[in-house]
């Protein structure tokens, strides 16, 4: 189990260098400044690259998010007027692209960059009036804060959620369809850890509640910021020596375990599709796939 990780390695190393991170005091410079582009939870992209936006631009609507030796970057977060006006400025045939659909390779630097684009312009959007006393709120800080009329600070939340691999004692995978996907679209189990929850409390509610399963052994494996709109998935595998699966039909259709092979079949034949390769539930189908102790 321990090969997902790696998987991830390239991406932690990013945050981990002394070549990235976030600078408290920042001064802005236009020749340091890389503006990335997210519309209505999709970015500006071309060709499996980040777009760079240069052209005009108010200071005051960039929201920051971290700096290396080079370059400042920021996301600038256009409604559907702007983003017309984007496009026909700069003729680009659609360049906002959903980033669970890009199917080819993106550098670790440029998916840091991107889901933290992703996750901050979200954020924004959520956060307009003060929890507190309902007054609306500005952004400060180069968007890494907003502040009400009366003094309230928001900073950007993180709602902590969990997925988990679950295998049967034949090594079998447990896969699911939401009740929300097309017939045939499957991943396995993730939900959101409820208050007072640990982690691992929260792999086996979700499991039980979902398709009255009961876990024997769950390990965690890795972690990925999951945008959409503001997550932090933990990743887990989980054991069980129970046979029955049985979806609640509420929020899972339907619910089987799946040999390597009968997975393989079925998605060659069409029958079933994985989830976006950018995601974390791919990489835990992708790696248990290629494990070698069916």
């Amino acid at each position: 189990m321990d090969e997902l990780t790696h998987m991830y390695d390239p991406l932690v190393e990013c945050w981990n260098s002394n070549d990235i991170g976030v600078s408290p005091d920042l001064v802005f410079d236009e020749d340091r400044a890389r503006i990335m582009l997210v519309c209505d939870g999709n970015i500006a992209m071309q060709e499996q690259e980040i777009f760079w936006y240069l052209g005009q631009y108010d200071e005051k609507e960039l929201i920051y998010l971290v700096s290396d030796a080079n370059y400042d970057y920021f996301v600038h977060s256009l409604d559907s007027a702007g983003e017309n006006l984007f496009n026909s400025d700069s003729r680009m045939s659609d360049p906002f692209v959903d980033i669970r659909t890009v199917t080819g390779d993106i550098s670790p630097k440029n998916m840091l960059l991107i889901w933290g684009a992703l996750a901050l312009s979200a954020w924004h959007q959520r956060a307009m009036f003060c929890e507190k006393c309902s007054h609306p709120l500005r952004s400060e800080g180069w968007g890494r804060r907003r502040v009400c009329g009366l003094g309230h600070v928001v900073f950007p939340r993180t709602d902590p959620a969990v997925i988990v691999g679950v295998m049967d004692s034949q090594q079998r995978l447990l896969v699911a369809r939401n009740s929300r996907w097309q017939v045939g679209r499957i991943s396995v189990l993730a939900g959101f850890v409820e208050p007072g929850e640990t982690f691992e409390s929260a792999v086996r509610r979700e499991v039980r509640e979902e398709v009255g399963v009961e876990l024997d052994k769950v390990r965690y494996l890795t972690s990925q910021p999951w945008p959409f709109p503001g997550s932090l998935m933990a990743a887990f595998y989980g054991t069980t020596s129970d046979e029955e699966v049985r979806p609640d039909h509420q929020e899972i259709a339907e619910a089987f375990f799946i040999t390597r092979q009968q997975l393989r079949e079925r998605v060659a034949l069409g029958e079933l599709s994985l989830p976006p390769r950018v995601s974390i539930g791919r990489a835990l189908i992708e790696h248990w796939l290629a494990r070698n102790d069916e």
